[in-house]
């Protein structure tokens, strides 16, 4: 996921909601799970912005390691 995903706005929603309220709605929740999955599946393939290689050696970053100013 980066900034052109068109889920990246209403994730961010999500997310605020549920700090704001401690929790969300069914429907939300369920929303919520696809969006976990589908970054599940892209981390696995490494496709994510968070992923990409910036320290020249080839090889992805695991999440721990990333710079992920600006990316989700």
């Amino acid at each position: 996921m980066d900034g052109d995903d068109p889920d990246l706005g209403f994730t961010a929603s999500l997310l605020a909601h549920a700090l704001k309220y401690e929790g969300l709605s069914d429907k939300q929740a369920r929303y919520a799970d696809r969006i976990v999955d589908r970054l599940t599946a892209l981390y696995r393939r490494g496709h994510l912005a968070s992923q990409i290689d910036s320290a020249g050696d080839g090889q992805p970053e695991g999440l721990a390691d990333a710079q992920i100013a600006g990316h989700a």
